[in-house]
């Protein structure tokens, strides 16, 4: 007989230790205890009985068991153990909460860090995520994220004028999850239909300077321009005097020793550097200059001495290429290097 309302709602405890039982069909029955009131269900599978929880009275009220116990028969009807499915089913929404965007992300992040990605290059990316990303789709999980919801993502950002961020975002994104693919916390890549969706920025050509009048002027604006830092005017003024190339004026001992780890796969622990060298201390690094006599031992001065031999090859490098510009500028550079110290 089917159970009503009411009834479950009246019914008392009798004492009995084993608890009352109560059926409402389907193998569904009340269990009524002292401690409280309990939706259970009785079934066979794989020629074993089984009990499968349906929940707690009134949380889970009489139309809600009946919801479950039917759900749980049509399981049984597909050959599934409803027992089985449930704890899969906890198991997937728990790993939803743990597996969010941002922990796979930054788990990603971390393996990018051993490798041989430079670490401005590192601080650039965990920028572009906290900033962006993070605030939009963080907490989300990593196997739930619509395409719809990168395309908001990306659309915000460009509609401040930074389309080409908005497209390095994507591709961020999309490394983020071909990495929770290939981890099994996720099934696809929703970054792969927004390409296109975000219109790429018109590139703005800088017409070329060709007469001395135009450089003249071009020499003139760097110097006088106030919307620079004082440093990037000299830089730019050190790059005309020297034609040094942007990637060699901004190299830096210690991205050159991060440079060498990588290659020696063992960290240098002594640096040899010249005489003009104004950079700052290096930890775990001892940093000699040529022509130091403090803390100069025989061993330290024939590696330095070793290291100045280096210098007449190059001279003579420089002859034999025709590469011996250097002289006929070096007060000017002189100079700069003075105003950059």
């Amino acid at each position: 007989m089917a159970l009503a309302d009411t009834f479950v709602r009246q019914v008392k405890h009798t004492g009995k230790p084993t608890g009352d039982k109560h059926t409402d069909g389907g193998g569904m029955y009340l269990l009524v205890k002292a401690g409280g009131k309990y939706w259970r269900m009785d079934y066979t599978h794989a020629d074993k009985r089984k009990t499968l929880a349906l929940g707690v009275y009134p949380t889970v009220s009489l139309a809600k068991a009946r919801q479950r116990r039917d759900k749980a028969r049509e399981l049984l009807a597909d050959g599934i153990d409803p027992s089985t499915a449930k704890k899969e089913d906890k198991q997937a929404k728990a790993d939803a909460a743990v597996n969010t965007f941002k922990a796979v992300a930054l788990t990603w992040h971390t393996m990018k860090a051993k490798g041989d990605t430079s670490s401005t290059t590192l601080k650039k990316r965990l920028a572009h995520f906290e900033t962006h990303v993070f605030p939009a789709i963080g907490n989300r999980p990593v196997n739930a994220i619509k395409p719809a919801e990168i395309l908001a993502l990306l659309q915000a950002v460009a509609d401040k004028g930074t389309a080409y961020t908005a497209g390095r975002l994507r591709a961020l994104c999309g490394q983020v999850f071909c990495f929770a693919i290939q981890t099994g916390l996720a099934e696809n890549d929703p970054t792969v239909s927004m390409r296109g969706a975000i219109e790429k920025p018109a590139v703005k050509h800088r017409p070329a300077l060709t007469t001395r009048r135009e450089f003249g002027e071009f020499v003139r604006d760097l110097r006088d321009t106030t919307r620079a830092e004082p440093l990037t005017r000299l830089c730019a003024r050190f790059g005309l005097l020297t034609w040094t190339r942007p990637g060699e004026l901004r190299h830096t001992l210690e991205e050159t020793l991060e440079q060498v780890a990588i290659l020696a796969e063992r960290k240098p622990t002594t640096a040899i550097v010249d005489k003009g060298y104004r950079g700052v201390e290096i930890e775990g690094v001892r940093i000699l200059r040529s022509g130091q006599k403090r803390g100069i031992t025989r061993t330290l001065k024939a590696m330095i001495h070793r290291r100045s031999a280096i210098e007449p090859a190059i001279g003579h490098m420089k002859m034999d290429g025709r590469l011996g510009r250097w002289a006929a500028i070096r007060s000017r550079v002189r100079w700069a290097m003075r105003c950059m110290r």
